[in-house]
C-alpha cells in the first residue's frame, strides 16, 4: 500500500509538472510591460507601440496577437498603480528586439518581464538572491531558464546552495544534480532576475 501511494504520488507530480510545461509554453511569446500610464478609453496596442517607440526606441510597428491590461480598473484605482499590459507577439524575434531595446529603460520606472505560471514564478523568486550573488563576480554566466538556475552551465539547487558566488571569495561551483539531465539554455533580461529587461 505504501508502495502505490509513493507511485501516485510521483504520478501526480509528473502530470503537474507536464500542465505547467504546457502553460508556460501557452506563454511563450507573451511579455508583460508594468509601469506605463493608463488612460480613460485607451487602444491597449496603440498604448504600448507609442512607449515601444518613445521610450523604448523602437521606431517599427511590431505585430501582436493580442494586447490587454492585467487585471480590472477596480484593482488600479485601489492600488493607485497603472496595470501592467501583456503583449502576445507574433514573432520571436520581435521579442528578442524588445528585450534587447530593454536597456533603454534603465533608471525610469518601467519594466519588461516574460510571462510564466504563477508556480513556476513563485520558485524563480526563490532563485533571484542567488542569481544576484552569483552575478557579484563577473566571471560566472549567470542564466535562468524558466525556473532553473545555471551558474557556469552548473544548476543551481536553492536547498542544496551553501556555497558564495561573490567577487570577494573563491568561487565555489553547485552542486550538480545528478539525477536529471542538465539543460543549458539562452534567456534575456527581466527585472529583477535575468528576464529583467530594464
Amino acid at each position: 500500500m505504501k508502495d502505490e501511494i509513493e507511485k501516485l504520488k510521483k504520478e501526480c507530480r509528473e502530470a503537474k509538472e507536464r500542465m505547467l510545461e504546457a502553460q508556460s509554453r501557452s506563454m511563450k511569446y507573451n511579455l508583460i510591460f508594468t509601469g506605463i500610464s493608463e488612460r480613460q478609453g485607451e487602444d491597449c496596442e496603440e498604448t504600448l507601440l507609442e512607449f515601444l517607440k518613445e521610450e523604448m526606441k523602437l521606431e517599427e510597428n511590431i505585430p501582436f496577437a493580442n494586447v490587454h491590461r492585467i487585471g480590472s480598473k477596480n484593482d488600479s484605482v485601489r492600488r493607485r498603480k497603472p496595470r501592467g499590459i501583456i503583449a502576445k507577439f507574433l514573432h520571436n524575434k520581435d521579442i528578442m528586439k524588445v528585450k534587447k531595446a530593454a536597456r533603454n529603460l534603465k533608471g525610469k520606472n518601467f519594466y519588461v518581464n516574460e510571462q510564466h505560471p504563477t508556480e513556476i514564478e513563485d520558485r524563480r523568486k526563490k532563485l533571484y538572491p542567488l542569481m544576484k550573488e552569483a552575478r557579484k563576480n563577473r566571471a560566472n554566466k549567470v542564466i535562468m531558464v524558466r525556473d532553473k538556475l545555471y551558474v557556469n552551465d552548473v544548476q543551481v539547487i536553492p536547498e542544496e546552495s551553501e556555497f558564495v558566488f561573490s567577487s570577494d571569495t573563491p568561487h565555489r561551483p553547485p552542486r550538480p544534480r545528478h539525477n536529471k539531465r542538465q539543460r543549458v539554455g539562452s534567456s534575456t533580461g527581466s527585472a529583477p532576475d535575468q528576464n529583467d529587461d530594464r
